[in-house]
């Protein structure tokens, strides 16, 4: 018979599926890995392989997998898309390691992501803007980004990737490290756009 620890240890893989089938649903992939750690330690509480009619703990684990990430998710959507900052998700690079053309200014970086959001057309700038804060506002969730511009969430992704690629590219032509939208978004009360 299994301890619940070892039962959560040999399907954590299964945990990590169903964190990262929400997380493309809108959950932040952390908040998602958590609750469904949660969720399995739950299930491992409850099993009793002992009874006659016992499945296997990886169908007996789905229903509370499931069943967690679901009202997570509703939870997220009801409180106003809450974003959680997602700095976790990049690659974290210390902001005074990057070369820039101007090395004791950090004032420039702002000029240089305003002139690269120009490159992209009005609605990818206002998707932009509005996903991470950079006009001095909260950061909008994937979800939210889908319901206020009408478009769905893979295709908000979608725009979003795009728009990292011509910004990253635009910054690298006037001589910018393309990884400064990235800390920088990740510190937008810095940026000053508009």
């Amino acid at each position: 018979m299994h301890s619940p620890a070892d039962l959560v240890t040999q399907h954590d893989r299964l945990t990590r599926w169903y964190a990262s089938r929400y997380a493309a649903r809108g959950l932040e992939w952390e908040d998602a890995y958590q609750e469904s750690c949660l969720a399995i330690w739950r299930a491992a509480l409850k099993y009793d392989p002992s009874r006659p009619d016992a499945a296997p703990f990886s169908a007996f684990a789905r229903s509370f997998l499931i069943r967690a990430l679901d009202r997570q998710l509703a939870k997220h959507a009801e409180h106003g898309f809450t974003h959680a900052s997602d700095v976790g998700s990049r690659e974290r690079v210390d902001l005074d390691q990057l070369e820039s053309p101007e090395p004791d200014t950090r004032d420039g970086i702002s000029e240089a992501i305003a002139e690269a959001l120009d490159v992209l057309d009005s609605r990818s700038r206002a998707i932009v803007v509005r996903r991470y804060g950079l006009d001095n506002s909260p950061p909008w969730s994937v979800i939210e980004c889908s319901v206020r511009f009408g478009l769905s969430v893979s295709a908000i992704k979608i725009l979003i990737g795009r728009a990292r690629s011509e910004i990253g590219e635009k910054l690298q032509s006037a001589g910018w490290d393309p990884r400064r939208f990235t800390v920088a978004i990740s510190r937008p009360s810095r940026i000053k756009i508009g």
